[in-house]
């Protein structure tokens, strides 16, 4: 029997690479806000747009996308920092105070984040209400991308972020992260989704140092609720005057039977840590 020389065996290779990623796909659904970055003046209200998009192919390369943007709903938000500004229900941000905020958005597709940075002078602004009956369901500091590191202001210093669906409890891995520098943290956030169940809130946050110092830890400053009224999804604290010197550090949830995580965090629970950067 003739064997093939090696050019057939060379073009079949390659026919079974472009197959490949000819059929590859990607994420079918998610969200996204109508832009990555917003600017506004102190006072001024800005339409941020959340929608969720439906990719009807799915993906596939072999047929191109077609997506499908539609007004994202019963959705939550976040901001760091969390004062002096808020965001609606329906995704519409004010603030009272100049800055750079980051606006995050939460729901059963995953996150998406923007960017708004605010000038002006500082004013005694009335935010204006929420536009709807869930309002106080539908801010809370959460998920955020990083903002500009600008003097002074906190930035993220670490998360771990995902668009993925979060599984109940028990992170197999420790939440561990590294600091490059002596940083002052002035936030943390954990989220405790639990199929929808939540938390009993009252919890605490705390940190470990590599070499078993321990930081706190400190009772929650508050909780929000998540998703359709989910109680005590996410816990949030600000230690008093914390800087850490450079190294690796643990976070630790005194609830971690309802502390959300899944492959994309690498196994460890879903935190997002602000602070300054020593400069």
């Amino acid at each position: 029997m003739r064997r093939p020389s090696l050019r057939a065996v060379l073009l079949i290779v390659v026919a079974a690479m472009l197959l490949g990623a000819l059929f590859a796909c990607g994420p079918d659904e998610g969200y996204k806000f109508g832009q990555k970055e917003y600017t506004a003046k102190v006072g001024e209200t800005v339409a941020l747009k959340p929608q969720r998009y439906d990719n009807q192919n799915h993906g596939c390369q072999c047929d191109p996308p077609d997506m499908v943007y539609l007004e994202a709903r019963n959705v939550d938000y976040g901001i760091e920092p969390a004062e002096g500004a808020k965001v609606s229900s329906k995704g519409i941000f004010q603030a009272s105070k100049p800055g750079t905020y980051v606006v995050t958005m939460y729901g059963t597709l995953g996150s998406a984040s923007t960017t708004v940075k605010v000038t002006g002078d500082e004013d005694d602004v009335a935010l204006a209400e929420d536009d709807d009956e869930s309002a106080d369901g539908t801010t809370s500091e959460g998920d955020v991308a990083a903002a500009d590191d600008t003097s002074g202001e906190p930035v993220e210093v670490f998360g771990t972020h995902s668009l993925g669906a979060v599984n109940t409890g028990n992170p197999p891995n420790p939440t561990v992260f590294t600091l490059e520098k002596k940083t002052k943290i002035t936030s943390i956030m954990t989220y405790h989704w639990n199929d929808g169940q939540g938390s009993a809130g009252g919890g605490k946050i705390g940190l470990v140092a590599e070499g078993g110092k321990k930081y706190g830890p400190w009772k929650l400053t508050k909780t929000t609720d998540g998703q359709g009224g989910v109680p005590n999804a996410y816990w949030y604290v600000e230690p008093d005057d914390l800087e850490l010197p450079p190294g690796t550090y643990t976070v630790t949830d005194t609830d971690p039977a309802t502390w959300s995580w899944n492959d994309e965090t690498g196994g460890m629970g879903v935190v997002i840590i602000y602070g300054i950067p020593e400069r």
